[in-house]
């Protein structure tokens, strides 16, 4: 526990898969919680103070789905009807899907970019809320403990917090004994999150990924980090992605309260 670092947290979380006393479990989940916080990391995201966005931003967001859903629908319904039984397994298909799912990131990178509405809500449900369908039970530490509220934007929050979430399932989709980790805390000022997954490969350029998405899906190439930096700019919060040996941590600090 006392030396554990970032190239341990590999075999550390093998062992905690591994492991059947619970004791040691816990030690060895410590071990990887100390990782996480004294690592430094590859790349250390640290917001710009954000002008005031005009309103116009505020409403793109809800605009671009007004907007374009009912022309997607109208589309599919053509193809649906021209091409009969075979539409679901048809590239057609795919091809729509893809277009409503780009169209969605560039809703969320607007909403990204609006100003904050602050709110005070507890860390852990804030996390809770931002998981994606399909997401791991019980991977969410759901120890409630001593107050753990902060004051955030919820919608900006989840935009950071969700994207990394989704980000991990995806990543560590089908590969073996691969899970994901993530854990919380709060002090008297700050907050922190931090989602530690495997993913196929050994390393990556922060701002590669920026620029062209780390992810095999098209649907969303890049738009998740550029969304994750606007909120980020927005709350004055501070992110980083390490990624080594197969294992990537994203780690998420703030202040917990308003001045």
């Amino acid at each position: 526990m006392r030396n554990a670092a970032i190239g341990d947290i590999g075999i550390l979380t093998t062992a905690i898969e591994e492991e059947t006393v619970p004791a040691v479990r816990r030690l060895l989940a410590a071990a990887v919680r100390r990782a996480q916080q004294i690592s430094e990391p590859t790349y250390v995201y640290e917001p710009d103070v954000a002008p005031a966005s005009p309103e116009i931003l505020d409403a793109l967001s809800g605009l671009i789905r007004h907007e374009t859903e009912p022309i997607i629908g109208w589309i599919r319904r053509s193809a649906a009807r021209e091409i009969g039984d075979q539409y679901e397994a048809s590239e057609t298909f795919r091809n729509i899907d893809l277009l409503r799912r780009r169209l969605l990131g560039l809703e969320t990178l607007a909403a990204a970019h609006r100003l904050p509405r602050y709110s005070r809500a507890s860390l852990l449900t804030l996390i809770v809320d931002c998981q994606p369908q399909g997401f791991p039970d019980q991977v969410v530490d759901a120890d409630r403990g001593d107050d753990d509220s902060i004051d955030t934007d919820p919608g900006l929050f989840s935009i950071i917090v969700g994207n990394a979430l989704l980000n991990a399932q995806e990543a560590s989709s089908g590969l073996p004994g691969a899970p994901i980790l993530v854990r919380h805390g709060v002090s008297d000022r700050h907050f922190w999150v931090t989602v530690t997954n495997r993913f196929e490969g050994q390393a990556f350029e922060m701002e590669h990924v920026a620029q062209t998405g780390a992810s095999t899906k098209d649907s969303h190439k890049g738009l998740g980090v550029s969304a994750m930096r606007m909120a980020a700019d927005r709350l004055r919060y501070n992110f980083s992605l390490q990624a080594s040996g197969g294992i990537v941590i994203f780690s998420l600090r703030g202040e917990r309260f308003r001045a």
